[in-house]
């Protein structure tokens, strides 16, 4: 029976936690990035996920960073799964990286028992992170920026990155553009438009409609020339600009942006409750000051 997406994020939700009783590091949450959540995958896409866990008391009290086998923030297990401390993982909502954001939003989700109020009370409070739109204005279209760089991007060392680093890069000789970064930033456009534009709902605006969207799935399947590819992104950057102008001008005429107040306490709230719930969990009522005379 072929896996579902369900199956692979809960398998590797389970290899990184035995990773991680190495060193006594719990991890929490597991959820899905990437196309599956945009309705953008293909035959050929993986499922690639992002975990968030707490370091074992110990390690924190006596800032211990040692980077064991994980690597905070930047390893990939077969390049499928990336591991963030409770304290990274919240910072990334609060920046509102358009990357992590869709981590709250996904269906497909696996929570390591006895955390489940924990992620329920984070996704119940999600909406604060998408408080100030100018300030999410200003990152997506940096996201929207990197992904126009990338689209015509050639690295002529490619011979010298590691295979990941390859993949990453996505540049097709063939067609003279990397087809995956175009149809990014095309996505990243249409949920611009749609939540800061239209008003739409976050999690309606994540996901691409298939027949309305047609378009994205063609170029990231590689099936545009080359002078189409190419036009299109002259209207991407075309459009990014107006964007951001209409965005500046339209914060311009308010006295005061939202600030992140809501969205900074959350993430307090959620840090120290982790601490807290790892601290019961590994303390057992154990006297530490046992190895000197009373």
């Amino acid at each position: 029976m072929k896996s579902t997406v369900y199956d692979e994020v809960q398998a590797a939700h389970e290899m990184v936690a035995n990773r991680m009783k190495e060193v006594d590091d719990t991890l929490i949450y597991t959820a899905l990035f990437g196309s599956q959540n945009y309705h953008m995958d293909n035959e050929n896409s993986d499922v690639d996920v992002h975990c968030m866990y707490v370091q074992h008391p110990k390690r924190l009290i006596l800032n211990d960073s040692v980077h064991y086998p994980l690597i905070e923030g930047s390893l990939a297990y077969g390049g499928k799964a990336d591991v963030k401390t409770v304290h990274d993982m919240m910072t990334q909502f609060r920046k509102g990286n358009l990357n992590f954001l869709e981590l709250l939003w996904t269906p497909y989700i696996a929570v390591t028992p006895g955390w489940e109020w924990f992620i329920h009370y984070l996704r119940s409070n999600r909406e604060v992170f998408l408080e100030d739109h100018y300030h999410l204005c200003v990152t997506w279209g940096g996201f929207c920026r990197q992904m126009i760089a990338r689209t015509t991007r050639n690295d002529p060392h490619s011979h010298f990155l590691a295979p990941s680093e390859k993949v990453l890069s996505g540049f097709n000789p063939e067609l003279g553009y990397n087809p995956k970064a175009l149809a990014n930033a095309g996505r990243i456009r249409r949920t611009m438009e749609r939540f800061l534009y239209d008003n739409v709902s976050f999690g309606d605006a994540l996901v691409m409609n298939r027949e309305e969207d047609a378009g994205l799935m063609d170029v990231k399947n590689g099936l545009v020339p080359y002078n189409e590819a190419m036009q299109k992104l002259g209207q991407l950057i075309t459009w990014l600009e107006k964007f951001l102008k209409w965005n500046q001008d339209r914060y311009d005429m308010e006295l005061e942006h939202p600030a992140f107040s809501q969205a900074k306490i959350l993430s307090e709230e959620m840090e120290m409750e982790a601490f807290a719930r790892s601290w019961r969990l590994f303390d057992k009522n154990e006297n530490y000051l046992k190895n000197f005379k009373k």
